[in-house]
């Protein structure tokens, strides 16, 4: 009942003349007001469309819609049609468990969107198996495949799976902490869905670096995806799954591509190696949101000499319209050599947005302090380089150039709103100065946003 309680309360912003004690109301409605003047006072009468309008506002939270199905008659139905665009699965007795369903009442069949394989840590995805052979071609509107917390276990799963996997619709597929045997089978199941065009893959694991290439050449005109979103956890990207991802059955269609990195894990967010992704896009790439670590100017050691020498290039990505550059662990002896060469290296026409996003996970004081030190390292030769470039011809379509200050205490709900204001106006003085003609053009910002800022990209 809270979760339905603050997403009222946002929406009702937007329609302030509707606003109520919705506790009170449900009390009411269950009949346990309790008695007197002030609890029986008559509450505005709201047409049922405008409670059909909020639970609509809650489509995709599960736990608000079953705490509305109990609420009264009238919220049962449209919280309950909500509840079947989603299919939550943990089990090979839930699926079918759902199989039965649908035989009962066939016209389910058209409100799924959404399916969810939920394992328990170290699970299998036998229930996908089980899945992909009962309810092929039985959910011809389902959209997104969520697969969680589980391991590809080959002996456990049907020889015939991606066969069967090819009957669905699915056009987003969602990985979060799954294990595979290999590349390969990684692999296998991306081209096993026709219909896949967005993919975000998030802490993945594979015990073998196995990957043949000779087996996806028959995929070079069937797997067009256009969106790509990775993140992986405590390990460094495995050379064969870059093989894969920069295949040309992969990254020819490619329009955004997000690369991120856990900032607890020991390794650079950034190698050469992800360098051919990039380059496997060429012209197709629009947006790009990329993790960037700044190399230290003194005593590297081999890693961070490794780093430095892989700087992104974006020279080939002459469709790039949208560039987000995430910068972590900022060192006091950094410079800018990596943020500066990718800038620099921008040859496309077409860019709107440049955002330079610095994160850090500490206190505001203790980061400015941090970023000054930055700047004060070859600030002339480096900002005069990136202010004049970007102010060029070549990109006269270029309307924001932004640089974001995400701190995790900015928005803490001890920090007063006058604490805030302060730290913008102290990041601005410590950029605006910098770039004179951007400043002029008026497309320069200089900006504080709350920790999630970077997920609105």
């Amino acid at each position: 009942m809270e979760v339905i309680k603050r997403k009222l309360e946002r929406f009702g912003d937007r329609m302030k003349k509707w606003r109520i004690n919705l506790q009170r109301l449900t009390r009411i409605v269950k009949g346990k007001g309790k008695a007197g003047p002030v609890a029986t006072r008559t509450l505005p009468q709201l047409p049922i469309e405008v409670w059909e309008n909020v639970i609509d506002h809650l489509w995709d939270d599960r736990d608000a819609l079953k705490a509305c199905i109990f609420v009264c008659r009238a919220w049962y139905s449209p919280s309950r049609f909500h509840l079947h665009r989603q299919i939550e699965i943990q089990s090979v007795k839930g699926v079918k468990a759902y199989v039965k369903e649908l035989k009962q009442t066939p016209e389910l069949s058209k409100r799924a969107h959404n399916m969810t394989i939920d394992g328990i840590w170290g699970s299998d995805l036998s229930s996908l198996s089980t899945a992909a052979i009962l309810l092929a071609r039985k959910l011809p509107r389902l959209e997104r495949l969520t697969i969680r917390r589980s391991e590809w276990r080959p002996w456990t799963m049907h020889k015939d799976i991606f066969l069967h996997l090819s009957a669905f619709s699915v056009t987003r597929l969602v990985l979060y902490d799954v294990t595979f045997p290999s590349v390969t089978v990684f692999g296998r199941l991306i081209c096993a869905l026709p219909c896949l065009v967005e993919l975000k893959c998030t802490h993945l694991i594979f015990t073998h670096d196995h990957f043949h290439r000779d087996a996806f050449g028959l995929y070079c005109n069937r797997v067009k995806i256009c969106s790509l979103s990775i993140m992986l956890k405590h390990t460094a990207v495995p050379d064969s799954l870059i093989d894969f991802l920069a295949n040309i059955c992969i990254s020819s269609h490619l329009q955004r591509c997000i690369i991120r990195h856990d900032p607890s894990s020991e390794y650079s967010p950034y190698k050469g190696e992800l360098q051919r992704l990039l380059n496997a896009s060429l012209g197709s790439l629009s947006e790009l949101q990329f993790d960037l670590e700044l190399a230290r100017s003194e005593r590297q050691t081999d890693t961070e000499m490794s780093a430095a020498d892989s700087v992104l290039s974006l020279n080939h990505n002459i469709s790039l319209q949208r560039l987000w550059l995430c910068i972590w662990r900022i060192p006091q002896c950094s410079d800018l050599d990596s943020l500066c060469q990718a800038l620099l290296s921008i040859k496309s026409g077409q860019l709107r947005e440049v955002v330079i996003a610095f994160i850090y996970p500490y206190r505001v004081p203790r980061f400015m302090e941090a970023v000054k030190n930055v700047l004060k390292i070859h600030e002339s030769a480096y900002h005069q380089n990136m202010d004049k470039y970007l102010s060029s011809d070549p990109f006269r379509t270029l309307s924001k150039v932004e640089f974001v200050l995400v701190a995790l205490d900015v928005f803490s709900k001890d920090l007063e709103e006058i604490a805030v204001t302060a730290a913008e106006e102290q990041w601005k003085q410590i950029f605006a100065p910098l770039f004179p003609r951007l400043t002029k053009r008026g497309i320069f910002h200089a900006t504080v946003r709350e920790h999630g800022y970077k997920d609105t990209f």
